[in-house]
């Protein structure tokens, strides 16, 4: 057997792991259940065949940016519950 201190590391660490599995799996289920696109960039990695260019006149030199949305605020009162998680973790390990 091992000493206190080193078997509370030990169950310190397993603890850790465990939290990393259980939200890993967590993410790819939601995802999964988002419609995610799990394959990234491997699925944009294979080359599609594309249209001959033309010389065709351009209206403007540069094209203009399209305009992005405004993010919204999130709860700004209220934290998550992932970061309460978060939060008691830190406070439970030393």
């Amino acid at each position: 057997a091992g000493s206190g201190k080193g078997k509370r590391v030990y169950l310190t660490v397993a603890a850790v792991v465990l939290i990393m599995a259980i939200l890993g799996s967590g993410v790819l289920a939601a995802r999964w259940w988002r419609g995610g696109n799990f394959a990234g960039i491997a699925a944009s990695a294979s080359p599609s065949p594309s249209p001959s260019p033309t010389a065709t006149a351009s209206p403007s030199p540069t094209p203009t940016p399209e305009p992005k949305p405004a993010n919204r605020p999130r709860n700004a009162g209220k934290p998550s519950k992932l970061k309460k998680a978060w939060d008691k973790l830190k406070g439970i390990l030393p």
